[in-house]
């Protein structure tokens, strides 16, 4: 991405169609500590019993995937968005629980911000599951936001991998 006028410079992403197999054909980029079915939860800071599992993913194979119980929080290193009303997906599933237990929620903050930004909810379900798109507006031009995962539920862990942002919402 290039800078705007109204934020700051921010490298090129690397785009994929990583939801293809999900019926998705947009271009998103890996938010960071992300790639292709591994949350490596590189530069993320981890709280309330938050932590990094390996567990079988939806294709079958073995992956790392961030697992937020009950209490647990998640916040992502900075990541460059640009404005155009980009969105978030993300691999998800419920373990423990049924999906209508979950009340975990997924917020988008500007960089140096201290109070979380808006929030949108994110509903695991038993199997894992696609989320709907996620709307993470950051205002106009370029932007540099972080992204916090925040369980309010009483039970049952989210497991959550492959979070990709469509930085340029390429649609």
């Amino acid at each position: 991405m290039a800078a705007t006028s109204n934020g700051p410079a921010c490298p090129v992403p690397t785009d994929s169609q990583q939801f293809l197999s999900w019926g998705d054909r947009s271009l998103y980029t890996p938010a960071p500590g992300v790639s292709p079915d591994n949350f490596s939860g590189a530069g993320w800071v981890l709280s309330g019993g938050a932590k990094l599992i390996n567990t079988v993913l939806a294709d079958g194979s073995t992956g790392t995937v961030l697992d937020l119980p009950p209490g647990g929080s998640a916040t992502s290193p900075v990541m460059c968005v640009e404005s155009g009303e980009p969105i978030a997906r993300q691999i998800t599933r419920m373990v423990g629980t049924s999906a209508s237990s979950n009340a975990t929620t997924f917020y988008v903050t500007p960089a140096g911000s201290s109070k979380l930004g808006s929030g949108m909810p994110v509903l695991g379900q038993t199997g894992w599951a696609l989320s709907p798109p996620d709307n993470i507006y950051p205002g106009s031009g370029t932007e540099s936001v972080y992204f916090t995962y925040q369980s309010h539920a009483k039970v049952g862990d989210l497991l959550v991998y492959d979070l990709y942002v469509d930085p340029k919402m390429a649609r």
